[in-house]
């Protein structure tokens, strides 16, 4: 896995950090997001981007990258807010607004984006160009 970086002030929202911890792989990941602060969130608060990006990259270092990041992604994915317009929403819909719900979650720095393109009815290509581990996205 790349080494992760992001601008010195970058910022992402507490709302799905608690993922990072509480994942099917939650034994492996817990212990070293907690090591680097990365527990008791208020959803609502601004954390480091810095400190949660160290995490993942000890995370890399200890082996099962795939498995922990597929995990942490799986999380997120599951508790992404859909906004209330959208109460039950088609994959297109999900996929149209990935990169408006991504965007919200990150301040004061570029923390990337993901495009979607439209490829046929039934197949899209998404592109990342995020801060994060593909497989993180793969899993979300």
């Amino acid at each position: 896995m790349r080494k992760l970086t992001c601008p010195p002030n970058t910022q992402v929202l507490g709302l799905l950090l608690n993922t990072y911890i509480d994942n099917l792989q939650g034994t492996e990941t817990a212990p070293i997001m907690e090591k680097h602060g990365l527990t008791n969130f208020d959803p609502n608060g601004w954390y480091s981007l810095k400190n949660l990006l160290d995490g993942l990259n000890e995370l890399a270092e200890r082996g099962n990258v795939s498995a922990n990041m597929t995990a942490i992604g799986m999380g997120i994915g599951q508790n992404v807010p859909i906004p209330p317009e959208l109460p039950h929403p088609t994959l297109e819909q999900v996929l149209n607004i990935w990169d408006d719900l991504y965007q919200t979650l990150h301040r004061n720095g570029d923390a990337g984006c993901i495009r979607i393109e439209k490829i046929s009815d039934k197949h899209f290509k998404t592109i990342h160009s995020v801060i994060y581990p593909d497989d993180m996205s793969y899993g979300v």
